[in-house]
């Protein structure tokens, strides 16, 4: 049994406490004096402590962890210091340093924060794996946080995959690109390097027609219809979209070149009857070229080439067929493209230069002047006739005869003061060049110049419709001298003469080889002499090589004579006036 004296102290408690006081105080008025006085002892300590800690809790409740007062409860006390731990403790957290410590064990209240602190960190590790590439992380401890990461991470792998997936294929039509084609078709051949293989390159022929009546989108469509069509051999090998209108089938592991017999038949038919319905129906149709390894070739490298090679030259030759690569037609196709990217870099880099041949007056045996013979300043053309056939085979002959023109006059203007009053006579390749416009720019940057200047007009270009008044305008537009070259191989004629009246005719050197001995030569090179010098005209005699040839010439009187006996070509100006035949 409690004593009495507990008894009445929680009875009068539990009064005080529902706000009964008075009633309280009669029952420690009824009771014995001794225990009336306990009671209200106890009564009145209870009441101090009640006091004390009322005041702690609503310092608690503003924040202010370190006013709790002196006399308050030890446990009051410790809960103050809690407080104040998991106070400083949040805040750093808010702040994002999640390196802050954490509050000691005894602290119980910051429990939760630590756990929360604790699955923050791992989010930030998880986080940083996923910025490393790892999308495989999953969080499921923080409720939407959570669900918004694993989202997050779902897309990044699905993204990665993606990424992955365009990195080796082309996307419109879901075929292997270029690169990925030619990375595993290394490495079917290494797998088996012993067995046989073919290479196709297989061109679209007619997509150009069709996005422009159709337009770009019925294009696509044709082209993924192509695309389709050749899928079907992508359980056998590799299948690929190498352009826009191109495409390359690689299929290995075949034991001979018997074996592979009639695949690429397969495939061009399995093309050509492939129809399209783009507005009308229309049917596919591809130029295919066809490389064997082996065979063929070692590389994939090198098939490829061979193959587009081969696709190109069946669409130049026979447009919706399939042809085989041969090792001499791409030879002669490589040298002609090589020459050709020569001679674009030769006159894109003006790399041409002059030798100079002696030009002799017969009356004083003086240099008159000098021939500019146009010399390729780069490897490949073994002489300047090969130049210009290749540059009348690719229409670039006005681009030529161009920037002879300019690196001329650029000589001329750099060596005028060595060249002193003689003259140079420069060969034009043609008249395509003279016209008008051009050739007052010409004279407006070069009129100082032109005085040195003998143009001499191919005999065998004076066949052009406006020959005549071309030769007049160039003329009285560049003030210069005019020389008809090589005359004799052509058509010309004394009529012809008399209608260019031209300042100097050359004589080819043709009809000057042997004229010593050759009367018939004698005589009509004598009649031609006396017209020209009854129009006043000057001669010239090309290529003498002997000293009876020189002779002869002197004796029919010619006003000019060159070639090797003279002087052979030289890239720099001769020196002396005068040679040995003039003694």
């Amino acid at each position: 049994m409690k004593p009495r004296s507990d008894e009445l102290y929680e009875t009068c408690r539990t009064l005080i406490d529902a706000g009964n006081a008075a009633d309280a105080l009669r029952e420690i008025t009824a009771a014995p004096r001794e225990l009336s006085a306990d009671v209200l002892r106890r009564l009145y300590q209870t009441e101090k402590l009640y006091h004390s800690t009322g005041k702690a809790l609503q310092e608690l409740q503003r924040g202010n962890f370190d006013r709790v007062p002196e006399d308050g409860a030890d446990s009051l006390s410790t809960l103050s210091a809690n407080l104040k731990e998991l106070s400083r403790y949040t805040a750093e957290l808010v702040k994002g340093n999640l390196a802050t410590d954490c509050p000691p064990r005894q602290n119980h209240i910051a429990v939760g924060v630590k756990n929360l602190h604790s699955k923050l960190n791992h989010l930030v590790w998880q986080l940083d794996q996923v910025a490393h590439g790892d999308y495989d992380q999953a969080f499921d401890d923080m409720g939407d946080l959570s669900e918004g990461f694993n989202w997050m991470t779902s897309q990044l792998r699905a993204k990665k995959a993606q990424a992955a997936y365009e990195l080796e294929h082309d996307v419109p039509t879901g075929l292997l690109n270029r690169s990925a084609f030619m990375r595993r078709a290394y490495g079917v051949i290494r797998q088996q390097p012993d067995k046989c293989g073919v290479m196709m390159c297989c061109g679209l022929d007619n997509i150009k027609y069709i996005n422009e009546t159709y337009g770009h989108e019925a294009g696509d469509t044709y082209i993924a219809a192509a695309a389709d069509s050749l899928r079907h051999y992508e359980d056998r090998g590799l299948v690929a979209r190498i352009a826009g209108d191109e495409f390359a089938i690689y299929i290995h592991g075949y034991k001979d070149e018997a074996d592979i017999c009639g695949l690429d038949e397969e495939i061009v038919d399995r093309l050509s009857s492939t129809m399209v319905d783009i507005g009308d129906v229309v049917k596919v149709r591809a130029s295919c070229g066809v490389v064997l390894y082996p065979q063929d070739a070692l590389t994939v490298d090198n098939m490829l080439k061979y193959a587009s090679h081969t696709m190109f030259d069946v669409k130049s030759r026979n447009r919706g067929s399939l042809m085989r690569f041969t090792a001499d037609t791409y030879q002669k196709k490589a040298n002609l493209f090589s020459r050709q990217e020569m001679l674009n870099c030769l006159i894109d880099e003006k790399q041409i230069r002059f030798a100079f041949q002696p030009i002799f007056r017969l009356d004083d045996c003086s240099i008159y002047g000098y021939e500019a013979l146009m010399r390729p300043n780069i490897e490949g053309f073994s002489e300047p006739l090969d130049i210009l056939a290749l540059a009348e085979a690719q229409s670039k002959l006005k681009a030529l005869e161009k920037i002879t023109f300019e690196v001329l006059f650029e000589w001329l203007q750099q060596n005028l003061t060595q060249l002193g009053n003689a003259k140079v006579f420069f060969n034009t390749i043609s008249t395509e060049y003279l016209k008008q416009a051009e050739l007052e720019a010409i004279h407006r940057k070069y009129k100082e110049l032109c005085e040195h200047i003998v143009f001499e007009i191919l005999e065998t270009s004076a066949g052009g419709k406006n020959f005549i008044q071309d030769i007049y305008a160039f003329r009285n537009q560049m003030d210069v001298k005019v020389a008809i070259d090589d005359y004799g191989c052509g058509y010309s004629n004394d009529l012809r003469l008399i209608s260019l009246e031209p300042d100097i005719v050359k004589i080819d050197h043709f009809f000057i080889k042997d004229i010593d001995k050759d009367s018939d030569k004698q005589q009509l090179l004598k009649k031609i002499v006396e017209y020209c010098k009854l129009k006043d005209i000057d001669t010239l005699a090309e290529g003498i090589e002997t000293g009876a040839e020189l002779d002869a010439v002197i004796r029919l009187g010619f006003t000019y004579a060159q070639g090797y006996y003279l002087g052979k070509p030289e890239f720099h100006l001769a020196s002396s006036p005068y040679t040995s035949w003039s003694a």
